[in-house]
């Protein structure tokens, strides 16, 4: 499957835009001051569904029923731009505009008519854009794991947002689409290319068994918006050291803490 993908480095403070002041994960301008920055960034610090979370097995409502997933990635007629530590505005296909401050390696998804999405609940989300925390911003008991990917995904009728997350854990082989993203990563700022490549996401970047925890929640960064709806596979899929070390050096620890669960309640569910 040949897929063409635009790879751009911005600055990592990102291009100004009329959204915002500047903000990092760490220092003064680090998440425990994101909600003092701008006015706009105030539910960062007020909100009660924020994002992430640490999942504690122990208090996850565990459902009998199952509540099946199905997820169709496959890119086949999508242009996608391949952006590092930038600040990238996007209209969701609805029309509503959602800014997200990069400050990660994200691919973006531009075509609006896609047919990549995820069904649940009855519902269709379309992809927007996938991107990389190092290490993972949910925890599971505590346990950090060294890298986590984030699906966003938006229904094109409501404007509803799910976000999924999959956590990547090291293993002994390198994984295939994980190298290509690696490998064609923006090395320098302003740079951009055209290529074609080979890669097949669904089938390396999503686990293999599909149980899940689900909640509500939030962007993980500012304006650190409520109202979305989470699902993070339980089980991770696997890189070797050598790509986690990449990841990890791009990214450079763009990690929100967790957050307080404020009475929501994390279901489990087994398909």
């Amino acid at each position: 499957m040949k897929v063409k993908i635009l790879l751009v480095l911005l600055s990592i403070i990102g291009v100004n835009t009329s959204y915002a002041a500047n903000w990092s994960y760490s220092g003064a301008n680090g998440p425990e001051h994101w909600g003092q920055l701008d006015a706009s960034f105030a539910v960062c610090e007020t909100g009660k569904q924020q994002t992430p979370i640490n999942i504690q097995l122990s208090q996850v409502k565990k459902n009998s029923s199952a509540l099946p997933i199905a997820i169709n990635y496959t890119f086949n007629k999508d242009k996608l731009t391949e952006t590092l530590n930038g600040e990238t505005t996007f209209t969701f296909p609805s029309g509503k505009l959602l800014t997200y401050n990069g400050h990660t390696l994200q691919i973006d998804v531009t075509d609006a008519a896609n047919d990549d999405a995820v069904f649940w609940q009855n519902s269709a989300y379309h992809l927007l854009q996938f991107h990389f925390h190092s290490p993972s911003e949910h925890l599971v008991d505590g346990k950090t794991y060294p890298l986590e990917i984030h699906f966003v995904n938006e229904n094109v009728r409501t404007g509803k947002v799910l976000v999924l997350g999959v956590f990547i854990a090291e293993g002994k082989k390198d994984n295939p689409t994980l190298t290509e993203i690696i490998k064609d990563a923006p090395t320098s700022l302003e740079q951009s290319n055209s290529i074609d490549t080979n890669i097949v996401l669904a089938e390396h970047l999503l686990p293999p068994n599909s149980a899940y925890f689900a909640y509500m929640g939030s962007l993980t960064t500012p304006p650190c918006t409520e109202g979305f709806q989470w699902i993070v596979f339980k089980n991770p899929i696997y890189a070797s050291k050598q790509q986690i070390q990449a990841l990890a050096k791009i990214l450079q620890d763009n990690v929100r803490p967790v957050q307080k669960l404020n009475g929501r309640v994390v279901k489990e569910y087994k398909v």
